[in-house]
């Protein structure tokens, strides 16, 4: 059966909190996710953010979180790929700016 990546756009977390994100995929099991930060950077497991199959757990948020996190579920029949925008917020929910090119230019 054909895997369904299910996107979820854009993400809230309050910097220094920790937070979760989830890339959810609609298939027959078993489903393998990988994850990967925008540039093709592989999230590795570290004593601050770990993932658990579809969820990437954050201990600590900070400035550098931000971005676009690419995940891709794999089934014995098929490949998808989705993405979450994480945004971070410092105090007063004041967005924390960094610049993404989302054109890839």
């Amino acid at each position: 059966m054909k895997l369904d990546g299910i996107p979820v756009y854009v993400v809230n977390a309050n910097l220094h909190k920790p937070h979760k994100i989830e890339c959810d995929f609609d298939g027959d099991l078993p489903i393998t996710v990988n994850w990967k930060k925008e540039g093709g950077v592989q999230i590795r497991s570290s004593d601050r953010i770990k993932h658990d199959n579809s969820m990437l757990y954050f201990k600590r948020i900070e400035k550098e979180d931000q971005g676009r996190y690419w995940c891709t579920g794999e089934n014995d029949f098929s490949q998808a790929q989705s993405y979450v925008n994480l945004s971070v917020y410092g105090k007063r929910n004041v967005a924390i700016s960094n610049t993404v090119d989302l054109c890839g230019t």
